[in-house]
């Protein structure tokens, strides 16, 4: 008598715990066909999720806004908006986010999606060509820049004659070989360490509120700037602090 109602119970137990497994069983399904399909909703850029290729252009935007005034401080004794409202400049968002799009990083140096040098080239040669094209897409990019806002405003945004080995006033030699070192510092050291800080840090919603917000209003001034130019020729500061 005993060892039935034994078996009876060891059976029930049985019973319920095939059920439990098989509920654990979908529920643990569901849980990953869901984690499946927000991975799958993310836009990606290469090798990151877009929205945190956003943060880093945020920061991007900031520092090159920071660098500026450092050497406004230094050259002048100001502090200026660099032409903004806010104390960051999307252009360099924009630059990083091209760079990486077009060239990857120094150690993974490619043209667009197809790898230039294999994994087994010299990384000295690698180097080289990679700066070439920053130093190209900068003296490119500065000519270009600083002419077409001359045209439009009839002013001179910066002006480098009075710099040895100047290649007309909006670009030389000094300059390019400074931006083109701190650009391959930045690839080469900081930005993969950097994303991966970004993207342990900061969740995937939190980072798309920021890029939805700060990010917007970033580019928004840009444009705003852009059309301030092209419509008024204005080119004027919105704010100077003088520090002398």
């Amino acid at each position: 008598m005993n060892t039935e109602s034994t078996q009876n119970v060891s059976c029930d137990i049985e019973m319920v715990t095939d059920e439990d497994v098989k509920k654990e069983n979908i529920v643990g399904s569901d849980v990953r066909l869901s984690e499946e399909k927000s991975e799958k909703v993310k836009f990606m850029f290469f090798d990151y999720p877009a929205v945190y290729f956003g943060i880093m252009m945020i920061f991007c935007s900031f520092i090159g806004w920071l660098s500026e005034n450092i050497f406004r401080i230094f050259a002048v004794g100001i502090i200026d908006s660099r032409f903004m409202y806010l104390p960051f400049l999307g252009i360099y968002g924009l630059c990083v986010l091209a760079l990486y799009g077009i060239c990857g990083t120094p150690d993974k140096f490619r043209i667009l999606n197809k790898r230039v040098f294999t994994e087994d080239s010299e990384k000295a040669i690698r180097y080289v060509f990679y700066c070439l094209v920053i130093a190209a897409a900068v003296m490119i990019g500065e000519i270009s820049v600083g002419t077409f806002c001359e045209k439009l405003s009839g002013k001179i945004l910066w002006n480098y004659t009075n710099i040895p080995l100047n290649l007309t006033k909006y670009t030389s030699i000094p300059t390019t070989v400074a931006i083109t070192s701190a650009v391959f510092v930045l690839m080469k050291f900081i930005f993969t360490p950097l994303m991966e800080l970004i993207e342990k840090k900061i969740s995937y919603k939190a980072a798309l509120i920021i890029c939805l917000t700060l990010g917007v209003l970033i580019y928004l001034d840009t444009i705003w700037f852009m059309f301030r130019i092209i419509v008024w020729g204005d080119a004027d500061f919105i704010w100077i602090v003088n520090l002398k």
